[in-house]
């Protein structure tokens, strides 16, 4: 068994699929058909494009024993591609058991719910929709879309390559800068950009550039695009930001732990783009360089995704700041900003987009600029990041950071003109929560109008 575990493997690394499903399928007919050599044949099927095999092998293994939560994961999308979405939805549920916290597994259950609640098959008469992840985070810039469109489309939210090219989708929502590696195998679609922040980092005009069309927050946002960008006004849509739908209706579920009722909410959501970042600058003494001595204030560390996987030495020292008292780490480094952004009644950060999403609250921003920033590839001058930095309490030096926060709760109209002034532009009226729905009536707008167009 360890020799076919190998020979497995190999074949995997170097995507043999066809070879491999015939081995596994000779494993199988010679004793070797336990549930790990049927969810292994399984997964070789479906990356082998043999989806009936695959099924019938996925089957095998829930028959003969408990397959690993990743196995009912593929085996939930791979039965959505067949119409099987009964089966499809209790893989999808026993992958969620297996593995509660998945974004992906998640997203995987939700797009076969939609399916079930459209009817019993995978109706193709409808127009195919998928929204791609490259980044788990992701999920939390286009589950607003998602839930928006799930009505109304055959839709699916994935970060599976595999489940995006058999699904054929029409139309493709992403947030970052896959659209290259995705038009390779599935030219036919149209791209369309979300951004997964509203800050420049000279990073978002350049992915934009990849899709057919982009979706903006507002006004200013859509001006930069057209007069600097070089983008034709129509592939500007003006929609809002999906992820804040629910800061702005004030629906962003509550956090995961409790805070004190009497005191105040400091919450320090940092970038994790070195020179960029103000982590290294607080270091070791994180909170006391947040809070100072002050034990009357709730400090809540929400450290970008990023942190966590690239740079442990940084979340070492959030997760060392956390063991003082009324110090709360955010430790699932995927999880949604709203809800804390929902909950503070200050922001503390540096170059990240929380510092914009926060307008959306009108409450007193920190900022802390790197003094390295300028050597950073990501440092753009002309980002709002960096033009707009009036709306905050502005430091460089961290010895005067719990100064400034201690200022910023004590007069929190301190930029109120200034915080005015750029939501304005940064969002102008599309501050009602509706993002999800404009994004689908573009969508339907574009079917029409290609629709009437002659062939």
């Amino acid at each position: 068994m360890e020799g076919l575990r190998r020979a497995g493997h190999d074949l995997l690394m170097q995507k043999r699929f066809r070879e491999g499903t015939r081995m596994l399928q000779a494993a199988a007919a010679h004793g070797f058909d336990s549930t790990e050599t049927q969810g292994w044949l399984g997964l070789f099927a479906r990356f082998a494009g043999f989806g009936e095999a695959a099924h019938v092998a996925f089957l095998g293994a829930l028959e003969t024993g408990d397959p690993a939560p990743w196995l009912c994961h593929n085996a939930a999308m791979n039965a959505h591609i067949l119409g099987r979405l009964e089966e499809a939805s209790e893989f999808a549920e026993r992958a969620l058991a297996g593995d509660p916290h998945g974004i992906a597994v998640r997203a995987a259950r939700e797009s076969i719910a939609a399916g079930l609640d459209a009817g019993a098959q995978v109706n193709r008469s409808r127009r195919r929709v998928a929204l791609h992840m490259n980044r788990e985070f992701h999920y939390w810039i286009l589950r607003p879309i998602f839930d928006a469109l799930r009505d109304h489309y055959d839709v699916i939210l994935t970060d599976d390559p595999v489940w995006l090219r058999t699904f054929e989708p029409e139309f493709v929502f992403i947030s970052d800068d896959q659209a290259g590696n995705l038009r390779s195998f599935i030219p036919q679609a149209t791209f369309i950009q979300t951004r997964h922040g509203l800050i420049s980092k000279n990073h978002a005009s350049k992915v934009a550039c990849q899709c057919d069309f982009v979706c903006v927050s507002g006004p200013s946002q859509r001006n930069l695009y057209i007069e600097e960008g070089g983008f034709d006004p129509d592939r500007v849509w003006m929609t809002g930001y999906p992820q804040m739908d629910p800061l702005f209706r004030r629906e962003a579920p509550p956090l995961p732990y409790p805070l004190r009722a009497d005191a105040k909410c400091v919450l320090y959501a940092p970038t994790f783009t070195p020179d960029l970042s103000s982590v290294d600058m607080l270091g070791d003494d994180m909170a006391k360089r947040l809070i100072g001595d002050n034990s009357g204030v709730d400090l809540v560390l929400k450290p970008h995704p990023l942190i966590h996987a690239r740079f442990p030495a940084w979340y070492a020292w959030f997760e060392r700041a956390a063991n003082r008292p009324h110090v709360h780490l955010a430790t699932e480094p995927e999880a949604d900003i709203m809800p804390f952004l929902q909950r503070a009644d200050i922001l503390v950060s540096d170059a990240s987009s929380a510092v914009f999403q926060f307008l959306a609250l009108d409450r007193p921003i920190v900022v802390i600029d790197n003094p390295n920033r300028r050597r950073s590839p990501a440092y753009d001058p002309k980002g709002i990041e960096w033009t707009c930095r009036d709306i905050a309490v502005r430091i460089e030096d961290v010895t005067d950071l719990a100064a400034a926060v201690e200022q910023a709760l004590t007069y929190p109209d301190g930029q109120f003109a200034e915080r005015e002034s750029t939501r304005a532009h940064l969002f102008g009226d599309l501050t009602d929560g509706r993002s999800g729905e404009r994004i689908r009536e573009k969508l339907q707008h574009l079917i029409e109008d290609g629709d009437r167009t002659p062939g």
